[in-house]
C-alpha cells in the first residue's frame, strides 16, 4: 500500500540512485574495481530509464486527459488512485474541467439547435456563407425562394439565375434598390440585407432576403385607389354644379327661344352661369395641370453645396411676408460647413414650401416662432424646418403627402406631395411628426457626401 504511493516511489528511485552514484565513486576512484564499476553504470542506467518511464506515465495521463476534451470524450476518471492525495486531488479537478466543458458544449449545441429551428420557423428567406462560397446556414424559406432543395455553395445559384447570384455575392450593405428577376416563369421583386462579420479570419456573410413584390402591388394599388378618390372628389365637385348649372341655363335658353322676344333678366342669367361654367373649367383645367406638375418632375441636377448657403436663399425669399405676420425666425447650424448633393432649385421649392406651411400654421399664434435647424450625423444631412403653430391631426398625418390632400380651405395639396417626390429622387426623404396645438416638425434627409 505503501509503495503504491507516488512521493515514496520517487524517494527510493533517488535514493537508490544516491547510493549506486556513491558506489560507482568508490569503485572507480578508490577500489578500482572496473567490472563492478561497469555494473553499477549499467544499473543507475536502468534506474534512470525505469524513473523517466515511471514519470512519463503520469504525463501520459494528462495527455490522455487533454485528448479526450479534443475528441469530445467526457468519460469521468476514476478518484480512487493510490498515488496520493496529490494525484486523487488532481483526477477530481480533471473531472470537474471535464464536466465544464461537457456543459459548455451542450449549451452550444443548445444555442445552435435554438438558432437552427428559429431560422427555420422565419418566413424570411436567410443564407450565410464564407468567403469562397460554402453555405453555412440556409433555411426553408430560402430553399423554397431559390426553388432548389440542396444548395451547398452560393455560385450554384448560377444554374438558377445569375443575376441573382451576383445580386447576392457582390452586395456588402443592405441593398436599397430590389432586384426584378424571374425564376421558374414567377416574377419576383427581391430585397436583401447583409451584413458581413469575420470568424477566425475567415469573412463570412449573412442576408435575408424578401420577395416584396406583393408588398409593392399592395402599396401600387392603395396609391390608386387614394388618387382615384381624390380625382373623383375634385372633378365631381366641378362636374355636379357645372351638370345643374348647365341644365338650369338650357332651360332658360329654351324659354328665351320659344318667347322670340328679348328677356333681360334671363341674358343675365345666361351670362352669369357661363361665367360660373367658365371660372369651373378653368379650375379643372388648373387642377390637371397641378397634376401634371407631380408626374412630370425632371431629373435632379445633383451638385454639392453648402446647406446654409441654400437655406438661406429661401429665407430670403420669405423674409418680408415673415416679418410682416411678426414671426420670430431661428436658424441653427453648427459650426462646421455642412455639405449635401442637391438639385439647388428643386431643394429651394422643398424648403419654400416647407416655409409656406409654417407661415400658414402660425397665422393666429399669438407668439409665432419659426425654427430651422440643419445638422448631420451618421453619414446624413437633415434640414428641421419646426414651428410651433397649431400642429397636424393624428388622422391625417399619413395623408398630408397624398396628392391634392390638404388641410387647408385655400390649399391645392401638391406642395407635399412634390416635396416628397423631389426628396425621394434625391435618395433621401421628408418625415412629419406634430403635437396638435403645440408643433410641428418637417425632417429632409439627405445621404451623406462621399
Amino acid at each position: 500500500m505503501v509503495l503504491n504511493n507516488f512521493r515514496v516511489k520517487v524517494s527510493i528511485y533517488v535514493v537508490c540512485l544516491i547510493l549506486l552514484a556513491g558506489a560507482l565513486m568508490y569503485s572507480l576512484l578508490i577500489a578500482h574495481w572496473l567490472i563492478t564499476s561497469v555494473v553499477l553504470i549499467i544499473a543507475i542506467a536502468v534506474l534512470v530509464f525505469k524513473l523517466i518511464l515511471f514519470l512519463e506515465n503520469t504525463n501520459k495521463e494528462f495527455t490522455t486527459f487533454l485528448l479526450s476534451i479534443k475528441n469530445a470524450d467526457f468519460s469521468e476518471y476514476s478518484i480512487n488512485d493510490k498515488r496520493g492525495k496529490s494525484f486523487k486531488d488532481l483526477k477530481e479537478a480533471m473531472n470537474i474541467i471535464l464536466k465544464e466543458f461537457h456543459r459548455a458544449r451542450i449549451e452550444k449545441e443548445g444555442h445552435f439547435i435554438y438558432l437552427q429551428t428559429a431560422v427555420e420557423h422565419m418566413n424570411t428567406a436567410i443564407i450565410s456563407f464564407d468567403e469562397d462560397g460554402t453555405i453555412k446556414l440556409i433555411n426553408q424559406a430560402a430553399k423554397t425562394l431559390f426553388n432548389t432543395p440542396y444548395l451547398q455553395n452560393i455560385y450554384s445559384l448560377r444554374s438558377v439565375n445569375d443575376k441573382l447570384c451576383d445580386f447576392l455575392t457582390t452586395n456588402n450593405r443592405s441593398s436599397n434598390l430590389p432586384l426584378e428577376i424571374n425564376i421558374n416563369g414567377e416574377q419576383l421583386t427581391l430585397s436583401a440585407r447583409a451584413s458581413v462579420f469575420s470568424i477566425q479570419g475567415i469573412e463570412h456573410r449573412l442576408i435575408s432576403i424578401q420577395n416584396i413584390r406583393t408588398e409593392i402591388e399592395n402599396t401600387e394599388i392603395e396609391a390608386w385607389e387614394q388618387l382615384l378618390r381624390v380625382l373623383t372628389h375634385e372633378i365631381m365637385n366641378s362636374m355636379t354644379p357645372l351638370s345643374s348649372l348647365s341644365a338650369t341655363l338650357k332651360t332658360k335658353a329654351d324659354s328665351l327661344v320659344e318667347g322670340q322676344s328679348f328677356d333681360k333678366e334671363i341674358m343675365d342669367d345666361l351670362c352669369a352661369g357661363l361665367g360660373v361654367i367658365a371660372k369651373r373649367s378653368n379650375g379643372l383645367i388648373n387642377f390637371v395641370h397641378h397634376y401634371r406638375s407631380i408626374t412630370t418632375l425632371p431629373e435632379p441636377d445633383l451638385k454639392v453645396l453648402e446647406s446654409r448657403e441654400l437655406i438661406e436663399r429661401a429665407i430670403r425669399l420669405k423674409k418680408q411676408e415673415l416679418d410682416e405676420r411678426g414671426i420670430q425666425l431661428k436658424f441653427h447650424t453648427g459650426s462646421s460647413l455642412i455639405w449635401i448633393k442637391a438639385d439647388p432649385g428643386q431643394i429651394e421649392q422643398v424648403m419654400i414650401n416647407l416655409l409656406n406651411n409654417a407661415i400658414d400654421a402660425l397665422e393666429q399664434h399669438p407668439d409665432p416662432l419659426l425654427e430651422i435647424i440643419s445638422e448631420t450625423a451618421d453619414n446624413k444631412t437633415t434640414i428641421q424646418v419646426i414651428d410651433n403653430g397649431q400642429g397636424i391631426e393624428m388622422d391625417n398625418l399619413d395623408k398630408i403627402f397624398i396628392p391634392f390632400f390638404s388641410t387647408k380651405n385655400q390649399g391645392t395639396g401638391i406642395g407635399l406631395s412634390l416635396s416628397k417626390q423631389i426628396m425621394r429622387m434625391h435618395g433621401g426623404s421628408i418625415k412629419v411628426s406634430s403635437t396638435a396645438g403645440k408643433r410641428t416638425i418637417f425632417s429632409l434627409e439627405f445621404p451623406g457626401v462621399q
